[in-house]
């Protein structure tokens, strides 16, 4: 067990907006129970986080290595929400070496094997384009684990392991080491159990930055005046989710995507329309093309998340986590798929989203979602039993699930383990 006066710090590794609002709901939790708790985030993607919390970026750690950070930082436990990318992994391998207890916190739903496709080749195109950011990642890798004293052979075998997975896409999450794995529902576990991850390691507790949404309270005609949109007229927005960003689309495909939308909304003038973009993109490619339809309809990525979700009647989207928070907040969701991608979640084969394959589908699919009762009552029945497969209880206590998951832990950790992390940062 720990001295009691050792300071306790809990140590997130942070690539998204998603990872800070998991950590700031965690962290009251665990400063509620014992304010000795110290919360500390480390971005690892150069974003620009804008939380009150400690958070420092990996440039303030210019050529260290992740054995010799979290040496300097002498974290309690690691928490991850990414274990597959190769920063992540760095981090991961140093803490086992460490003796330092890592937790991976599942984002949300979680993709089994994914079979290989063109979006694949261009994801493999894209890192061998950007060469050297390939390299410069994998040395970040290969440094960690020399500081670990891995054999070079088995290091260099772990590397080309990494890239044949580019290749077959292998399941990504949850073979690296980590101490334990909090999954958002049991559709992951059991993802997590086929593939060969002992069920004694993965804890369910739901999703923790949804406590935030059953938390609010929501003014929907107030928010609604702010977007100067009319109080009895139905809205419906489109949440775009970065496929340039993530490889998965080019700019023309985009700009066609967005094209064939707004033409097919057109075709309702009954309805007010919004974009809320995702925070990676650039509102240009979308403000532009609204411009040249001659519309005029809010285009942002500042709009409030949730807030937005509430003010509408229905939600489009596409490959997004965001459809989850869309069934909590209990709004019809509407899943475009105009090129055949990969349903990586399964919101339309569960029966808890309209699916729109064609553009010309659309105007069909949302006045089926607005104004079709039987279709409303027909997904709310399935919508309770997906959330509760996915995202298991919606009771608002998931942070303090994972709060628990930690503090049990740390007081777990083994005093060998203790005194190897203490011995190297006297080495440090």
């Amino acid at each position: 067990m720990m001295s009691k006066e050792k300071s306790r710090t809990v140590l997130f590794l942070l690539s998204s907006g998603a990872d800070e609002e998991n950590m700031r709901f965690i962290s009251r939790c665990l400063r509620k129970h014992d304010a000795s708790y110290q919360v500390q985030g480390l971005d690892l993607e150069n974003r620009d986080f804008t939380d009150d919390m400690i958070i420092s970026s990996i440039r303030d750690y210019a050529g260290q290595s992740p054995v010799e950070i979290l040496r300097t930082i002498k974290p309690s436990i690691m928490v991850t929400g990414d274990d597959a990318g190769i920063p992540y992994r760095a981090f991961v391998e140093a803490a086992k070496f460490l003796g330092i207890p890592s937790l991976l916190m599942t984002p949300g739903i979680i993709v089994g094997k994914v079979p290989f496709s063109l979006q694949s080749f261009k994801g493999i195109l894209w890192l061998l384009v950007n060469l050297r950011s390939t390299f410069n990642k994998y040395r970040f890798l290969w440094a960690s684990l020399r500081d670990c004293q891995q054999a070079f052979l088995q290091s260099a075998l772990l590397i080309v392991r990494d890239l044949m997975g580019k290749f077959y896409h292998t399941f990504l999450y949850g073979h690296r080491g980590c101490s334990k794995i909090a999954v958002a529902g049991d559709y992951t576990r059991n993802l997590f159990i086929k593939e060969g991850i002992p069920s004694e390691n993965i804890v369910v507790t739901g999703l923790p930055r949804g406590d935030g949404i059953l938390s609010k309270s929501f003014d929907r005609d107030a928010f609604r005046k702010r977007l100067k949109l009319v109080a009895d007229k139905p809205v419906v927005s489109l949440f775009t989710d970065a496929q340039v960003e993530h490889r998965l689309w080019t700019k023309r495909r985009r700009r066609d995507f967005i094209i064939k939308v707004l033409l097919a909304c057109q075709e309702l003038p009954e309805v007010q329309f919004v974009i809320k973009l995702h925070p990676y993109e650039d509102a240009a490619a979308y403000q532009h093309a609204v411009k040249e339809l001659g519309w005029n309809i809010p285009v942002s990525k500042d709009i409030p998340l949730h807030e937005m979700i509430n003010a509408s009647d229905a939600i489009m989207t596409g490959v997004s986590t965001t459809g989850l928070e869309t069934l909590i907040l209990n709004r019809p969701l509407i899943i475009l798929n105009f090129y055949n991608q990969a349903e990586y979640i399964p919101y339309v084969s569960e029966g808890v989203a309209v699916g729109v394959n064609r553009a010309r589908e659309l105007p069909a699919a949302i006045r089926k979602v607005l104004y079709e009762r039987q279709t409303e009552e027909m997904t709310a029945r399935k919508r309770e039993n997906f959330l509760h497969q996915h995202l298991y209880l919606q009771d608002g206590k998931a942070s303090q699930r994972v709060a628990d998951l930690i503090m049990l832990m740390i007081a777990n950790q083994s005093p060998v383990a203790e005194s190897k992390l203490a011995a190297a940062s006297k080495e440090a």
